[in-house]
């Protein structure tokens, strides 16, 4: 009977060994061939995308960003015209013809040339005056809202800030622009002149700048017309 040398036995297991050893080390570099081969088609792909994300990214903003300049480019060139517009009803001696022009050319920017308006009436001469109100009885016609809230405020300034043509401008053209809340608005300002009045004027003089009783009596016939607008009669008590 054969017998085996424990040698042989001991060559032949480091024989089976070393082979499963090199098994084992192809297939993790064949893991780490794989894995580098991923990382490399990443790294590419991550170059060739990323100019096309950036691509798409500013061709679906380029039209957002344009129109942003656009209307800054509007806004800018709207405030200009605006300001050359005023420049010609502070004139202190501008034609009527001028003046109207000029605030219903005002008129077309809506709600921006409200204030403007406002201080127009404030601060222009009797034709700037007159020609303000026009311009935002205009204006009243489209954006009511706009024009009752800047000229209810006027009417609330109670400490002399505004004259009294202004306050009655303002009353007059809250009776044609025909809004839900100017009857109360026209109410309360009713009641101070009733107030006023029992109390010999001093509070309406203090109230309005360059108030006197005739000023007086002119707006509050201006009142009473204006509630009449509102199918509303106004008889204040004497």
């Amino acid at each position: 009977m054969n017998s085996i040398e424990p040698s042989e036995n001991i060559n032949e297991n480091l024989g089976f060994a070393q082979r499963l050893k090199k098994i084992d080390d192809n297939i993790v570099a064949l893991k780490k061939e794989r894995s580098s081969s991923w990382q490399r088609w990443i790294e590419v792909l991550s170059k060739l995308i990323l100019p096309i994300i950036l691509f798409w990214l500013a061709f679906s903003l380029k039209d957002s960003v344009q129109q942003a300049l656009e209307y800054r480019r509007l806004e800018v060139e709207s405030a200009e015209a605006i300001e050359k517009l005023l420049q010609t009803l502070h004139q202190e001696e501008v034609e009527i013809g001028k003046a109207t022009a000029a605030t219903l050319t005002l008129s077309a920017y809506g709600q921006a040339a409200v204030m403007p308006l406002v201080g127009a009436l404030e601060y222009g001469s009797s034709n700037t005056e007159t020609a303000a109100k026009q311009g935002l009885f205009v204006i009243g016609l489209s954006h009511p809202e706009a024009v009752s809230q800047i000229l209810e405020t006027v009417l609330e300034k109670r400490e002399g800030q505004f004259r009294w043509q202004t306050h009655q401008a303002a009353i007059e053209i809250l009776g044609k622009i025909k809004h839900s809340k100017v009857p109360d608005a026209l109410s309360t300002y009713g009641a101070i002149l009733e107030k006023s009045a029992k109390e010999g004027l001093d509070g309406w003089k203090q109230m309005v700048r360059g108030a006197d009783k005739e000023n007086y009596e002119e707006t509050q016939k201006t009142l009473r017309t204006a509630f009449k607008a509102y199918n509303i009669d106004w008889n204040p008590a004497s």
